[in-house]
C-alpha cells in the first residue's frame, strides 16, 4: 500500500504514516495483507474468517464486523469498503501491490 503519507511493508507486515509505525494486531495485520493482495475483488466474511481462525463463519462473523471496525480506525477512511451481506474490498485502486 502506498499512498501520499501510508506505506505498507510487506516484508515486514507493519503499517506507516508519516514514517511512524501504526501498531496492529496479528489479525489486523493479517486483514490488511488479504485485502491487499485482492484489490480488486470482495473477500467474503467465509474467506477472511476461515483465514483468521479457521473457524465456522457462523461463530465468528460478528468478531470479524468488530475487528474490521476497529482497523478502519487505523487506517485511511477510504481503504475498506464492504459489500454489505458479501465481505470487504481495498476501496481505490491507489491501495493495491
Amino acid at each position: 500500500m502506498n499512498t501520499k503519507d501510508y506505506f505498507w511493508d510487506f516484508n515486514l507486515n507493519k503499517l506507516f504514516f508519516q514514517n511512524n509505525q501504526i501498531y496492529l494486531n496479528e489479525n489486523e495485520t493479517k486483514i490488511c495483507t488479504l485485502l491487499l493482495k485482492t484489490p480488486y475483488r470482495v473477500l467474503t466474511y467465509i474467506e477472511i474468517v476461515d483465514k483468521l481462525w479457521n473457524d465456522n463463519i457462523s461463530n465468528k462473523k460478528e468478531e470479524l464486523i468488530f475487528l474490521i471496525r476497529k482497523l478502519e480506525k487505523k487506517l485511511p477512511s477510504s481503504f475498506i469498503e464492504e459489500s454489505r451481506g458479501l465481505g470487504y474490498k481495498i476501496k481505490h485502486k491507489s491501495y493495491s501491490l
